[in-house]
């Protein structure tokens, strides 16, 4: 199965040959786009990635751009990634067992590590969503996603796999151009409305990881991921580092 990645770039420059590399190296992933200012392209393009220059904002239409670069190499299945986030060397030969009869797969959960800190937080998923009287007005089949949990049983963005039909049924943009915030629910929005299926992964024996430093600004913080209900503070970060991703033990920025 050919899977390719395709992920936006905006700064986190001392990490991109360490994260792209690793695709290549550990994931065995075909290729990887990246989307981004020039300013990223040299490194991009020094790991083996093909770059294409985009403007940051909006993020829907610097995705789509990716998006539609990736359908040119006409692959079976997409990677979803950030430019901070690590799977685990067994992430790919599982997932695909999965997108044979889904049109998506990803896990509920994923790890996020404090670099400097060597702190590590595991972040369990959304909380279940109520159905509520208003949610009748919706179409039926979004009534029952909200029925089964709401975004409690939708996979986190980290590592979903897309397979091409998916993206197919909309032309490959798999977001509005304009969308900022909420892609990872505008994107289930989107399989929702044509019925298509995923499966969320539950099996401990893959790990996703999102690096977060003091060197480069998030969306959320490390410390503000700590205030969410659904997340946890793994006590010994260096043995999991060392079983999941040892690699990252031995990198430096």
């Amino acid at each position: 199965m050919k899977i390719i990645s395709v992920i936006p770039v905006s700064g986190r420059q001392q990490l991109l040959p360490y994260t792209l590399g690793r695709l290549y190296e550990i994931n065995k992933i075909s290729h990887v786009i990246c989307i981004g200012s020039e300013e990223d392209r040299e490194i991009c393009e020094s790991t083996g990635a093909e770059f294409i220059q985009c403007d940051n904002i909006p993020l829907g239409a610097k995705w789509n751009m990716g998006y539609l670069a990736a359908k040119e190499r006409k692959p079976d299945a997409v990677l979803h990634m950030g430019s901070s986030n690590l799977v685990s060397d067994n992430w790919i030969p599982l997932m695909t067992q999965f997108i044979e009869k889904h049109m998506m797969a990803g896990k509920p959960d994923f790890n996020i590590l404090h670099w400097e800190r060597r702190e590590i937080l595991r972040w369990w998923g959304y909380p279940k969503q109520k159905f509520k009287f208003k949610h009748r007005l919706l179409p039926k089949a979004h009534q029952a996603f909200l029925k089964a949990g709401g975004r409690a049983i939708e996979p986190v963005g980290l590592g979903r796999l897309l397979r091409a039909d998916f993206l197919d049924a909309y032309k490959w943009q798999p977001f509005h151009d304009e969308a900022q915030r909420g892609l990872d629910m505008l994107m289930m929005k989107r399989l929702s409305d044509i019925q298509g299926s995923y499966m969320l992964v539950k099996d401990p024996s893959i790990q996703g990881l999102k690096i977060t430093s003091d060197k480069w600004s998030n969306i959320n913080t490390f410390d503000a991921y700590k205030t969410f209900d659904t997340v946890e503070r793994i006590i010994t970060p260096i043995e999991f580092l060392s079983f999941w991703f040892r690699d990252v033990l031995d990198y430096r920025l």
